[in-house]
């Protein structure tokens, strides 16, 4: 039974790209970038983890706790289906109350 973190990398970059345009108000200022996936270093190997980096950007607190809502629900429905197992999940790093910068590893 293989595990590929780089299949549920995918869904999950592909669904994060969903809160911007189906799950605030079309009038609140946001941003959410995925600026990096790292997995992998050589050919014909499926690896055993994958990383995703990225931004949010916002001025409004509720917007911030709703994209934190949304992006653990995403995460955490991607895992079941694609049978991953322990996987450190997310970190958020705060600069100015304004930005965060999210990053999932999958293990």
């Amino acid at each position: 039974e293989t595990k590929d973190p780089i299949t549920a990398a995918i869904g999950i970059v592909q669904t994060l790209q969903t809160i911007v345009s189906r799950s605030r108000d079309p009038n609140d200022k946001l941003v959410v970038s995925v600026t990096q996936i790292h997995a992998g270093s050589t050919d014909n190997v499926t690896p055993q983890n994958a990383y995703i980096n990225g931004t949010v950007r916002t001025f409004d607190k509720k917007v911030q706790e709703l994209v934190i809502k949304r992006m653990e629900e995403i995460v955490y429905h991607v895992k079941p289906v694609l049978s991953l197992c322990g996987f450190k999940v997310m970190e958020y790093f705060t600069w100015n109350k304004l930005i965060f910068r999210n990053q999932l590893y999958f293990f």
